[in-house]
């Protein structure tokens, strides 16, 4: 019983986001911090939502979310993606949150839909990340080593 409600729960928010236009300037912010955030790091989790309810329904806005992902990774700025609109001194890549959130949507999607190798761009991101003992460091859209996010 329980399976069925989330199911449906998920179908509600799915059929909110049936059309490209509804994917379009998403307004999301990040938890307690209230950051805003940009539209990749929404549409990863609406990416595994659509995929999850029916993706042969929702073909049409998964195929274009992809497409949104491909065009997140555009030379100069392929070392990582935007998630949050920069402000207060802080990174666009939400620490190591972002890419986290960007990797779960993709490898869940990655055996259920043509990804176009974004899992391969993902885990080149992934592995820039240098590992200094204790903490994972931030790695900036351009390259840019960031150092640690302490949040």
């Amino acid at each position: 019983m329980e399976k069925e409600k989330v199911f449906l729960e998920l179908s509600e928010i799915a059929q909110k986001f049936s059309s490209t236009q509804s994917l379009r300037n998403l307004k999301t912010f990040n938890g307690p911090y209230n950051d805003q955030e940009t539209n990749l790091r929404a549409l990863s989790h609406i990416l595994i939502v659509l995929i999850f309810v029916d993706k042969k329904k929702y073909a049409r806005e998964i195929e274009w979310i992809v497409n949104e992902f491909q065009d997140g990774l555009k030379k100069p700025y392929d070392n990582n993606f935007c998630f949050r609109i920069p402000n207060n001194n802080k990174d666009s890549v939400n620490g190591l949150i972002g890419i986290s959130w960007a990797a779960e949507a993709v490898f869940y999607a990655k055996d259920r839909i043509d990804i176009k190798n974004l899992d391969k761009k993902i885990i080149k991101i992934l592995l820039n990340h240098p590992f200094n003992k204790y903490y994972w460091e931030r790695v900036l859209p351009c390259g840019t080593v960031a150092g640690i996010d302490f949040t």
